[in-house]
């Protein structure tokens, strides 16, 4: 990476940490690929970047305690299916989310008609997104250099894990 582009990215990525209240580290003492990482409500959150000799991507991980029964959840046709989803008699979130679980029972007592919102749309905006029970991971191609990017993507999954948390 050229010394510009590096700078770019570590302006970018010190502006979307001051915004999230993460803080930034790095592999190497000031060196290397960046990353946030910070405390919120029921978890930890982290962004990542990694490059490769042809691409670099973004992830983004946070893992939370919510209560929630063991799920997954991803984009609608996104996974190859090793179980049928559960069907929540909601054709619009039918047809963003694909939900399974071993209890598809708890799931829909879980998934209120406000957590469904919040899923769909983050799963709708961003349908590389994986939701489970306890972590969510995001990984998006290389936007290190747009910080309104880094903080679409940071908000809402801090907006998502928020609806899943208790009276969500």
């Amino acid at each position: 990476m050229s010394a510009t582009r590096a700078l770019e990215v570590m302006a970018a990525w010190r502006a979307a940490a001051d915004e999230l209240g993460l803080e930034i580290v790095s592999r190497r003492a000031g060196y290397g690929e960046p990353t946030l990482r910070g405390e919120f409500g029921p978890g930890t959150i982290r962004i990542t970047r990694r490059c490769d000799t042809s691409a670099c991507r973004v992830r983004f991980r946070a893992r939370y305690d919510v209560g929630a029964p063991r799920l997954r959840a991803v984009a609608a046709g996104t996974r190859r299916r090793f179980r049928s989803p559960i069907v929540f008699d909601d054709d619009r979130f039918d047809g963003i989310v694909d939900v399974t679980g071993p209890d598809p029972a708890a799931i829909q007592a879980f998934l209120t008609p406000d957590r469904r919102a919040a899923l769909s749309r983050l799963l709708f905006r961003f349908p590389t997104t994986v939701v489970r029970h306890h972590r969510l991971d995001l990984e998006s191609h290389d936007i290190s250099t747009t910080p309104a990017r880094l903080l679409e993507r940071g908000r809402a999954i801090l907006t998502l894990v928020e609806r899943l948390g208790p009276g969500g």
